[in-house]
């Protein structure tokens, strides 16, 4: 599957300060909230995003259906305000890219039923919501009707649903307010939307765009974290002391021009293999244009029994031969050895790999065997030395990141070699297979040690023997 880079749209665009600075920083793409933009519309003309926003910059509306949960409105508050959003939207239609229906936290039927008002407008532009709690029946219905889904920030499940759904249909999947846009799956998202690149200037934070790599850190930090990095920011074209002085202006264009280095590097699907039939879309190949994650269970009938079987252990029969108890001679007992189980059920469809993995292919199980068999010592001790091996190649590479980022002591990498060196006591404990006896012997100079410990008699016997046969009088006199 071949990839095209994602959309990151800088959310806050409808403050003045913001969009200024947005604008002069050539961000590409903005978001606006409508519930924040509404107060500040002008009450006797005409306020049009083609006169405020350059012709370059890409729009995405929210509904701001987040920010009206916390007001507790009543229905009819609902329904005004959806109408004031939807005669905004038409009045800018033309300039918008996307745009999210009102979903506020009402019954879904009402949410559906508004669903109507958007008809008449340009549905390659509507970006319907979902929401988790709302189950896969109600998702299963919108991916089939529609070619945009907007998701506020799920749980690793359903993301790995999504993940299938992306690469099996046309679907566009925009991630709605992340706080976090650079944890985001590649590969995934066609588009997110977040406010987070504001933090630096409202709430003291700092990012840094350091060897192709986001990384944040907390507004404790920002002194050791701005004075670390003080050569980078110089290096990219920014002024340091300015950075170190937090000026607010300074920091923000840093953190957009961060942003954008991050917005360069992500992934999104690129669908070309895919073409629309009716309401559903499916592949070229004609496989089904939508399956949710499932599996068919293993069963075991025995006697009758039909209960399913855990896909964990296998039962083996092993025969060991025994005295009889009963009488002369020998007799067999079979008894059950439990092995590691063949049975798998992971599917591609529900891989938390599913996004990167070389061998995906949509509805199919795992193509990779993880064969693990420890009976006997040397399979043991390949197994330990192979998990040394792999911790080894952990350690070379996080001390290359380190390098990289400038020589800074890298905590992970001291928590990393502690790992190693537990781990390496620990093989040597289970290698070490020697028998030996250790004592601890304490007298007076004036007494014989040996007297003390073996008696008067074998002290002396000690004392004759062969030295070369030391050993064998030692073994003998604990007989």
């Amino acid at each position: 599957m071949s990839i095209h880079r994602l959309e990151l749209y800088f959310a806050g665009a409808e403050v003045p300060t913001w969009r200024k600075l947005l604008r002069e920083e050539k961000a590409p793409h903005v978001a606006i909230n409508y519930m924040h933009l509404k107060p500040r519309l002008p009450q006797k003309k005409q306020w049009l995003l083609v006169n405020n926003f350059p012709e370059d910059q890409r729009i995405f509306l929210l509904s701001g259906a987040s920010s009206t949960e916390k007001k507790n409105w009543t229905l009819a508050q609902h329904e005004a305000y959806l109408t004031d959003y939807v005669a905004f939207v038409s009045q800018n239609i033309d300039r918008l890219t996307f745009f999210t229906e009102y979903d506020p936290a009402l019954n879904l039927e009402w949410i559906e039923r508004q669903r109507e008002v958007w008809e008449g407008l340009d549905q390659d532009k509507l970006v319907p919501v979902w929401h988790e709690d709302w189950g896969a029946p109600l998702l299963r219905r919108m991916v089939e009707q529609y070619t945009n889904l907007g998701v506020p920030p799920v749980a690793p499940r359903t993301q790995n649903v999504l993940s299938s759904l992306v690469r099996r249909t046309r679907l566009n999947l925009h991630g709605l307010s992340f706080s976090h846009p650079y944890d985001a799956p590649g590969g995934l998202y066609s588009t997110l939307v977040s406010s987070s690149w504001i933090s630096p200037t409202r709430f003291g934070e700092t990012v840094v765009w350091d060897n192709n790599r986001l990384r944040r850190y907390p507004a404790d930090e920002k002194e050791k974290i701005r004075t670390r990095h003080r050569q980078h920011f110089t290096q990219a074209g920014f002024d340091a002391a300015k950075i170190l002085a937090d000026d607010s202006k300074e920091v923000g264009r840093y953190t957009i021009w961060a942003w954008r280095q991050m917005e360069a590097s992500m992934e999104a699907p690129d669908r070309s293999g895919l073409t629309h039939e009716g309401n559903g879309r499916v592949p070229e190949n004609g496989s089904t244009a939508v399956e949710l994650v499932g599996h068919v269970p293993l069963e075991m009938q025995q006697n009758g029994d039909t209960r399913r079987v855990l896909p964990v252990f296998d039962y083996r029969p092993v025969t060991t031969v025994v005295p009889n108890p009963d009488g002369a001679g020998t007799k067999e007992i079979v008894t059950q050895v439990a092995h590691m189980g063949n049975a798998d059920l992971r599917l591609c469809d529900s891989c938390a790999l599913a996004v990167v993995c070389p061998l995906y292919e949509a509805a199919s199980a795992c193509k990779y065997k993880i064969p693990s068999e420890i009976r006997n010592r040397d399979q043991l001790m390949g197994i330990l030395y192979s998990l040394l091996e792999m911790q080894g190649q952990r350690i070379q590479f996080t001390f290359l990141s380190e390098q990289l980022q400038g020589g800074y002591p890298d905590a992970n990498l001291s928590m990393e070699l502690d790992r190693f060196m537990k781990m390496t006591q620990s093989v040597k404990e289970i290698q070490d297979n020697r028998d030996f006896l250790k004592v601890t012997v304490e007298g007076r100079a004036q007494a014989g040690v040996l007297s003390r410990l073996f008696g008067a008699e074998r002290a002396e016997t000690l004392r004759r023997v062969d030295p070369d046969r030391a050993e064998d009088a030692i073994r003998r006199t604990m007989e």
